[in-house]
């Protein structure tokens, strides 16, 4: 199963990475990242004479499990590149603002290696909200500081209305535009983990987004007062009631967990902990 979006198939094509095999195997990139199962790759193209930069997740595993599949000549299951393909898909068109898919697929071979790989476009003018805090500002009480804290509140908001969780709700995962002075586009990725539940099971997974968020914000930066704002947008309100309240306290307390287990989120002078 391969699948490429309309507007990439001339690209992809000339570059001879219009299959699974060819974009699994290309060593014609910047490898970012490798795990056991996984690599992050950014591929620098050629487009009709201008640079076109992509971002390239390449999976694969060989189990007795897919060995076995293999030999009988079963179809491939499902892949974390096909889910994290649809969900953010699936998301784009449910408003949410995320990454653009340029290509996605999965194959088992004949050895048993099941091979997956998903190709996003990049978010040209974007930054890690990680990152992007500590450049852009210097004073917790700057009133662009508030702006953006609005919109990255809209952002959480929209996502768990629409019943989905992200799992990985930390800062590095979203991404800021600044398209024009004090006005803030904002951008979520990573959305392989996403979930969605009954309304009934949705609040625990609710609390442990917005702990996660909470967690890897700038200490110096996101203090309670920006805290108070982001909950304000966050629930639309002009202030928190009791419900509201043991709400965001719930969400702080597992934050305080998050730091007191793993320490502090990172060092906010060293290279970022997530990779685009």
């Amino acid at each position: 199963m391969f699948r490429v979006h309309s507007a990439f198939i001339e690209l992809l094509t000339q570059h001879g990475l219009a299959d699974c095999d060819s974009l699994f195997d290309t060593q014609n990139g910047t490898a970012l990242r490798r795990l056991k199962n996984r690599e992050n790759w950014r591929l620098d193209l050629a487009d009709h004479g201008q640079p076109r930069t992509l971002y390239l997740k390449k999976h694969h595993v060989r189990t007795l499990g897919t060995r076995l599949r293999a030999r009988l000549n079963f179809a491939a299951p499902s892949t974390p590149a096909r889910m994290e393909a649809e969900q953010t898909e699936r998301l784009a068109r449910l408003g949410v603002p995320t990454m653009t898919v340029a290509a996605y697929g999965e194959r088992l071979r004949a050895d048993g290696t099941l091979i997956a790989a998903f190709l996003t476009d990049e978010l040209s003018g974007f930054e890690q909200l990680d990152l992007f805090l500590p450049r852009r500002f210097k004073r917790s009480n700057e009133p662009d500081l508030r702006t953006l804290v609005a919109r990255v509140a809209a952002v959480a908001a929209r996502l768990h209305r629409l019943g989905f969780n992200h799992r990985d709700f930390y800062t590095c995962h979203f991404f800021i535009h600044e398209t024009h002075p004090g006005e803030f586009a904002v951008n979520l990725i990573d959305l392989q983990r996403v979930q969605r539940w009954p309304a009934l099971l949705r609040r625990r997974w609710i609390v442990k987004d917005l702990a996660q968020l909470a967690y890897s914000s700038h200490p110096r930066l996101i203090g309670s007062s920006a805290r108070l704002r982001f909950f304000l947008a966050y629930l639309g309100r002009t202030r928190l009631d009791q419900r509201a309240k043991r709400f965001a306290r719930s969400v702080l307390r597992r934050a305080a967990s998050l730091e007191k287990k793993h320490g502090p989120y990172r060092d906010w002078s060293s290279s970022p902990q997530c990779c685009h």
